[in-house]
C-alpha cells in the first residue's frame, strides 16, 4: 500500500522547535517579524522534535506517519498541547508559558506556531522536488552542506500577492535533502533510503 513509488520516494520531515529561544521570544512579546533578529543558537537548547513519514498513496496523493504519535494521517498538520511529554519538559513549557506547538499547511507553505502565532513559514515546494527525484536549486559547486539566507512572505495582499517578507535560512547537504530554520524552529526533508518497518 506505502512506500516508494516509480515516480515517488519516501521523504522524512524533521520538525523542531527550540524552547529555550522560545521562551525568550514570548518573554519579550515577540511577533514574527522580530524572530530574524535574533541570534540563531541552538546549542545546548531543549529541543522538542516531530518526525513525519510522506508516504505515496495512490497516483497523486500522500499520507503522513507521525511517528511518536504511530499514527497515519491524510493531514501533514499536528498539534501539540504539551500534555503527554516527559515532566521536565513540561514544567519547563509551563513556567515559560509555552501552551501549544503547532504546524500546519497554510497556502504553499508549512506554517509552525507557537500558542498559535506563527513563528516560520518554510516553502513546500522543494519537498516535493526531492520526492520526485528532482534537482534541488543548490548553489554550491563542492559537496557540503550549504546554507544562504532566503526572503518569505508573512502577509499577502488582498489580491493573493506576497507584500510584507521575513528572512530565514535554508540549508542542504545534498541533492536529497532541504532544510528551513531560524532562531526558534526548523523543518528539514530527506529521503528515506530504506523500507519502513510498522
Amino acid at each position: 500500500m506505502f512506500g516508494s513509488k516509480k515516480d515517488r520516494k519516501i521523504v522524512e520531515l524533521v520538525i523542531e522547535f527550540n524552547l529555550d529561544a522560545i521562551s525568550r521570544w514570548i518573554a519579550d512579546d515577540g511577533e514574527i517579524e522580530d524572530i530574524e533578529k535574533m541570534e540563531k543558537n541552538w546549542k545546548n537548547c531543549l529541543i522538542r522534535t516531530y518526525r513525519i513519514d510522506v508516504l505515496p498513496n495512490g497516483q497523486m496523493s500522500n499520507m503522513y506517519f507521525h511517528r511518536e504519535k504511530g499514527l497515519i494521517s491524510s493531514n501533514m498538520g499536528g498539534i501539540d498541547f504539551l500534555e503527554n511529554t516527559h515532566a521536565s519538559m513540561k514544567n519547563f513549557c509551563e513556567k515559560n508559558k509555552i501552551q501549544i506547538l503547532g504546524w500546519e499547511r497554510w497556502r504553499e507553505y508549512l506554517s509552525l506556531r507557537i500558542n498559535k502565532k506563527p513563528i516560520l513559514l518554510v516553502p513546500i515546494k522543494e519537498f516535493g522536488i526531492i520526492q520526485t527525484g528532482g534537482k534541488l536549486d543548490n548553489q554550491a559547486k563542492i559537496l557540503g552542506r550549504e546554507e544562504r539566507a532566503v526572503q518569505v512572505p508573512i502577509s499577502f495582499s488582498e489580491d493573493g500577492k506576497p507584500k510584507n517578507h521575513i528572512q530565514i535560512w535554508r540549508s542542504s547537504a545534498s541533492s536529497e535533502s532541504v532544510g528551513y530554520s531560524n532562531a526558534l524552529a526548523s523543518v528539514s526533508a530527506s529521503i528515506l533510503n530504506f523500507e519502513v518497518e510498522y
